[in-house]
């Protein structure tokens, strides 16, 4: 009987039966476990726990304490409204997007440059820019031709074959940057002064940058249109769309009201 005894307390140990920390669990608060599959979703297995990042499980440790303290307080709230409330926003927020999704509300590259016109004042860059094209190249390579095809516009066998074959030394298409990216190409700022022509500046590294900036932008001016097309395009596209839901929401109310599905006191 003591023996069997014995082999009884083992099995249960093994089963957990005593709290002991059960296979892949992350962490455990009162009887609560944490697993993998919690936080990177159902598809993860045990095993994935090395790619859980430690900082989610101690959030999710602060939660459960928290929860815990929460339970022990004399809290009046009514939890299943408040449920039935959020169970309600999830449904709402979810037809909505997929109506929107359905809808496929554009933005005309026209409507976002006539509000970018009339609304310039609004738009004002928060330190220089400047528009800039480089080549770097090694500057073993004769400089004449290739400044005088590129200052007229014209190909140059070599620097095309230079681009493709290095395409991170080239910026052949002129864009707005920050002072950082000068920086970064070792250019003094006694040198970045605009100019139609191509400069040419010698790096520590045996190579020329073969560059030109064709405008600058001080802070506080007005920025450039690239730099806030994305902005105005997710304004006027937000706008669009909460008109677009105005109109169905409206339209839901007309239908209710002509079926006699709601009243008003």
């Amino acid at each position: 009987m003591k023996y069997s005894l014995y082999i009884l307390i083992f099995f249960l140990s093994s089963c957990n039966f005593f709290g002991g920390k059960k296979e892949g669990a992350l962490a455990k608060v009162n009887g609560t476990y944490l697993y993998p599959s919690d936080l990177l979703g159902p598809d993860h297995k045990i095993e994935d726990s090395a790619q859980v990042n430690p900082a989610l499980v101690d959030i999710w440790i602060a939660q459960q304490l928290w929860y815990e303290e929460a339970k022990k307080s004399d809290l009046n709230i009514d939890i299943d409204q408040q449920l039935e409330d959020y169970k309600k926003s999830l449904y709402i927020a979810a037809y909505q997007e997929s109506i929107l999704e359905n809808a496929n509300i554009q933005i005309s590259e026209a409507a976002v440059l006539d509000y970018y016109k009339l609304n310039k004042s609004q738009f004002s860059v928060r330190e220089d820019l400047y528009k800039l094209q480089y080549f770097i190249i090694p500057d073993k390579q004769d400089l004449d031709p290739i400044i005088n095809a590129l200052n007229e516009n014209k190909s140059d066998t070599w620097l095309d074959k230079h681009c493709l074959d290095n395409a991170g030394k080239c910026l052949a298409d002129p864009i707005w940057v920050s002072k950082s990216v000068l920086e970064d190409l070792t250019i003094p700022d006694v040198f970045w002064t605009t100019s139609v022509k191509y400069q040419s500046y010698y790096m520590a590294d045996n190579s020329v940058c073969v560059y030109r900036i064709t405008e600058r932008r001080k802070q506080g001016e007005t920025a450039p249109f690239t730099q806030v097309k994305v902005e105005i395009l997710n304004l006027l596209k937000h706008q669009k769309e909460t008109e677009f839901l105005q109109e169905e929401e409206n339209s839901i109310l007309l239908n209710a009201q002509n079926k006699n599905k709601l009243e008003k006191y």
